[in-house]
This record gives C-alpha cells, sequence and structure tokens, in this order.
C-alpha cells in the first residue's frame, strides 16, 4: 500500500490530507562548511563529513561547532565519504587511504582497519562485530569479521552509469538503494524483499521502526517489509544531501541547515 500524505514547500512546511501536521525544527549550520554526509548520536549531536575540506565536524543540538578533524592536523584523515555510528564509535570511510578509521565522540583517534587494494568501496557501514562494505567495481558485498575480509559473493545489479548507492542496517537486516530499487537483506546475504519503484535513489536511511528514502523529489518513509509507504513532498530545487533516520525523529541534511521531523508511525 503506497499512500501519498505530506506536502513541503520550500524546506518544510505543512501536512496535505490529514489532521496531524508535522512538527519539525531546522538547525542552521555555520558559514563555511560544506555538508556531505552526516549522523546523529543520542546525545542529540550531529558529526558531519565536509568533503570539500576534508574536515569531520562534530555539532551540537543548535548546530555550534564542538570539535573538528582534518587532514591538516591529522594524517591519518583524508577523504571521508562516508560515516556510521556504533555505540561509542565514529566509523569513517576514507577513501584516500582505503580504510575504515575509527574515532571516539571526541573526535579522538582510535584505530584504522586497511581495505584490501583490490576493493573499491563505494560505501559501508558498521554493525555489531562485523564491517559491510559494497564493492564499487566488483557490485559485491565484503564482510569485515575478526581480522579479515570474506566476499558473500552477494551481486548487485544497477545502473552502472549510476554510480550512487545508499546502505543501512537497523542491526537486524540492511538495506541497500540504488536506482529504482530497494533490496532487504538478511546477513547471510539473502535477499527477503525487492522494491523496484520508478525515481528511488539514495540517500537511504533506515531506524528499528522505518526505512526512509527519496523517490524522485519525495521523501518515502516505509514500514520494515517495503509494503506501507508514506510521500513527504519537498522542494525539487532543495532536495537533501543525506538522511538520517531515528525512533520518532528524520533529519534531513541540506547545504545550509539541517531539518528535524517529528514523525509518528502510522500518519
Amino acid at each position: 500500500m503506497i499512500k501519498k500524505g505530506f506536502v513541503l514547500w520550500a524546506l518544510l512546511l505543512s501536512v496535505a490530507q490529514t489532521a496531524h501536521p508535522l512538527r519539525y525544527s531546522e538547525i542552521r549550520l555555520p558559514e563555511g562548511i560544506s555538508p556531505f554526509a552526516f549522523a546523529h548520536d543520542l546525545f542529540g549531536n550531529f558529526y558531519i563529513i565536509d568533503r570539500t575540506n576534508a574536515t569531520l565536524y562534530k555539532l551540537d543540538s543548535n548546530g555550534l561547532i564542538l570539535g573538528e578533524i582534518n587532514s591538516y592536523e591529522s594524517e591519518r584523515f583524508f577523504d571521508p565519504v562516508a560515516i556510521s555510528l556504533f555505540g561509542l564509535k565514529i566509523s569513517i570511510l576514507d577513501r584516500g587511504k582505503n580504510e575504515i578509521v575509527f574515532f571516539d565522540k571526541n573526535l579522538s583517534y582510535l584505530a584504522s582497519i586497511k581495505i584490501e587494494p583490490n576493493l573499491q568501496p563505494l560505501t559501508f557501514f558498521a554493525t555489531p562485530g562485523r564491517i559491510i562494505i559494497l564493492d564499487r567495481s566488483g557490485k559485491e558485498i565484503f564482510f569485515y569479521q575478526g581480522k579479515s575480509w570474506e566476499s558473500n559473493t552477494i551481486r548487485i545489479n544497477y545502473d552502472p552509469t549510476f554510480s550512487e548507492i545508499g546502505a543501512a542496517s537497523n542491526r537486524k537486516k540492511f538495506f541497500l538503494a540504488s536506482k529504482n530499487f530497494i533490496l532487504k537483506l538478511d546477513y547471510s546475504g539473502k535477499i527477503e524483499k525487492r522494491l523496484a519503484l520508478d525515481g528511488i535513489s539514495p540517500p537511504l536511511s533506515v531506524s528499528s521502526r522505518f526505512v526512509c528514502f527519496l523517490v524522485n523529489d519525495s521523501l518515502a518513509v516505509s514500514d520494515e517489509e517495503l509494503e506501507k509507504i508514506n510521500f513527504i513532498e519537498l522542494d525539487r530545487a532543495k532536495l537533501p544531501i543525506d538522511i538520517f533516520a531515528e525512533q520518532e525523529v528524520i533529519y534531513l541534511l541540506f547545504r545550509e541547515s539541517i531539518i528535524a521531523i517529528e514523525y509518528e508511525k502510522g500518519n
């Protein structure tokens, strides 16, 4: 069942065809930050990758900078392209050195894991006890467990001219989004669901309650089974750069701000 329910003009305004308006707030980003990807922790802090300046920023809930780290301060941090939070660790995919770099919540360097040279990582995410990387060249999924990389030989069929793919996990299942489709997989690599819909594209985010992704100029909010989907229409000229979903809040990253939407399941 797919239904349209919400309309957002400019950035976000009001709800159409429902008696329950969306509640939202806007956090302005400091000048000089060029956001590329982000994450949010349970303490209200944001971690924003600025790939243009090779910098990872930590911001509080009001948008104030609490810390930053870049390639000029640490030789270990060069080309950040993806971020994943798990527990008290921040994981960064550094494509420049082809490794996963770990920081604590104060942005202090902890450790790094070198990615095998034959892999060309497109994106990744961290889960309990493992790191999962999507390979650009072979369209395969690689798991890091213990001290080695293992391929589970999952082949991902997506348009080779479309270089983006999104990946996310809610600790039970993981999801992949590329041009016009989303896959839901278990951790053995079995595909449990494939949703094909014209206009689907990354970014993608998953919480324990819902799956969020873009469909043309709308934000789609689905249940885990990818069956019940609501659409929040966005301004086509101001589509989000990234999405981060939590229990009851969906965060959208834009060029100049972060929008927090309070979303109730069942809207």
